[in-house]
């Protein structure tokens, strides 16, 4: 930022001198100016419009305590190398850590893995994802958003509860034990003996009095 101001700078005196004087030294100076100044603008540029990425979640939900794994690839598919880009992640996922720092080769890629422990339940935010680079000089920056933002649900952390049973009438799917129930129970596929504590309004008074 400062050489860039500097340089307009330079640039804005070699003109006032030129178009006040007309000196030929200040007129090709405004020139150099202008042409490095154009130069380091589309380099910049340049090296962010050919960059691709690619990002796999496995998930899509998660609990406290697990961990969230993801993997990016990076994708340069200019002729040109690009000395220098920054991969900056905005989501608000807490410890999330997928933005690097990393240079490419011409039509070359790079890939790596981010493990997030997930300490906070809530909705967050995954990206999005902006890449930046810059020219040579650092004159000017270019920064363009690749991935667009998910978002990923984090529940709370559950126990195991081995001593907990459910009551004969909140029972789903099949059992073969029989208990005796108060009330009426939705997995009914047979009848059998009355027992003692057996609602009376359950009992199949046809099948009884066949027997």
């Amino acid at each position: 930022m400062q050489t860039r101001r500097f340089l307009i700078g330079v640039l804005l005196l070699a003109v006032f001198l030129t178009l006040g004087s007309g000196f030929y030294a200040t007129a090709r100076l405004a020139s150099v100016v202008a042409a490095a100044l154009g130069l380091a603008f589309l380099w910049a540029h340049a090296n962010v419009r050919w960059l691709d990425i690619r990002v796999t979640r496995l998930q899509r939900e998660v609990q406290v305590g697990d961990e969230w794994e993801e993997s990016a690839c990076i994708t340069n598919g200019s002729k040109l190398p690009v000395p220098w880009v920054l991969v900056e992640d905005m989501g608000n996922l807490p410890g999330h850590r997928l933005g690097r720092a990393l240079g490419l080769g011409a039509q070359t890629h790079q890939s790596w893995q981010s493990v997030t422990p997930c300490r906070q339940r809530g909705l967050f935010s995954l990206g999005p994802l902006q890449v930046s680079s810059s020219d040579p000089l650092g004159i000017f920056t270019a920064r363009r958003v690749l991935v667009n933002a998910e978002r990923v649900l984090v529940y709370p952390a559950t126990l195991p509860l081995p001593d907990f049973v459910l009551s004969a009438t909140a029972q789903v799917g099949e059992s073969l034990e029989f208990r005796p129930t108060v009330g009426t129970t939705p997995n009914v596929a047979s009848i059998r003996r009355y027992e003692t504590g057996d609602s009376l309004s359950r009992v199949h008074w046809k099948s009884s009095a066949r027997n």
